[in-house]
């Protein structure tokens, strides 16, 4: 959750990342930061056999909204529904990676 937010506040993206060309990755994720209201929380779900380039990705742009998260099982849907239960908001939403 943003600091100082309250849950009813803000929304939970889920974006499920299996591997992604880093230009569109970072154009993804740059489309979420330069939001004008910043009550969200990311969640960059990946296979656990992403490629270890993502995580690097994700911790250069430096937000606490942002948080990497590694699946325990490979697939779409199974990360979509990892990161439903990892969501703390009433709201959630999906960006795809290369959007």
């Amino acid at each position: 959750m943003p600091p100082g937010s309250n849950p009813q506040e803000f929304i939970t993206i889920l974006m499920p990342c299996k591997d992604q060309k880093e230009e569109f990755f970072m154009d993804s994720v740059r489309s979420i930061v330069r939001q004008t209201a910043p009550e969200w929380v990311l969640l960059i779900l990946t296979n656990p056999d992403s490629p270890e380039e993502l995580q690097e990705w994700t911790a250069s742009f430096r937000d606490v909204r942002i948080e990497f998260v590694r699946c325990p099982r490979s697939g779409f849907a199974h990360a979509l529904n990892h990161g439903m239960q990892l969501a703390r908001s009433p709201f959630v939403s999906i960006l795809l990676s290369d959007d």
